[in-house]
């Protein structure tokens, strides 16, 4: 047990004082990865994002339920055939069924021409149910890391919609704009509870 909690000990600093870094690779691929799981332990997505600058990238997640309202997830793509570049998130999310509002911290990688680019981000999320199937969730996301040894961060809106295409399908259609950057992200998952 002491050896699991120094191995997630060095990984949680490893994110953190991330040392070389591309803020155009952290802006281009910025997303969150925000879970929530319903009636299930353990939930498989599947999804596309895309923006002006990087074409589609096909990413797959999973989600494990640690608690009543604590989630876990990994999200892996790779971005580049030739290349065979790798875009990493992992994410804990936190579901609140007291009120509507929600975060999620994360830990993100992209593997750059053998290099390796750190982020963390941080988001607070609302939920707004329209009807029984149909959830919004507008929020607000932060993106952070070192760059020149100096603090870096930036802010991206956040609005998706979630549909309940059965009692064990979900679809989430999602849009993310930096105005840092004048970026838009938007990416279409599908998820499947297990």
């Amino acid at each position: 047990m002491e050896l699991f909690k120094k191995y997630y000990f060095y990984f949680f600093i490893s994110f953190i004082f991330s040392l070389d870094n591309e803020l155009n690779n952290i802006v281009n691929f910025s997303s969150t990865d925000f879970s929530i799981i319903n009636n299930s332990e353990f939930q498989f997505n599947f999804g596309v994002q895309s923006n002006d600058l990087v074409e589609k990238f096909y990413y797959i997640s999973i989600d494990k339920l640690i608690s009543n309202n604590l989630f876990f997830s990994t999200k892996i793509s790779r971005y580049q055939d030739e290349n065979s570049e790798i875009y990493n998130q992992n994410s804990l999310s936190y579901f609140s069924k007291d009120n509507p509002f929600n975060c999620s911290f994360s830990f993100n990688y992209l593997t750059d021409n053998n290099e390796i680019n750190r982020w963390t981000s941080f988001g607070l999320f609302f939920d707004y149910k329209i009807k029984s199937k149909i959830i919004l969730y507008p929020g607000v996301y932060f993106d952070f890391t070192n760059f020149n040894n100096e603090p870096w961060k930036t802010t991206n809106y956040y609005l998706s919609s979630k549909l309940q295409l059965s009692n064990n399908i979900n679809s989430l259609i999602s849009l993310t704009y930096n105005p840092d950057y004048s970026i838009i992200n938007q990416s279409i998952e599908f998820s499947i509870s297990l």
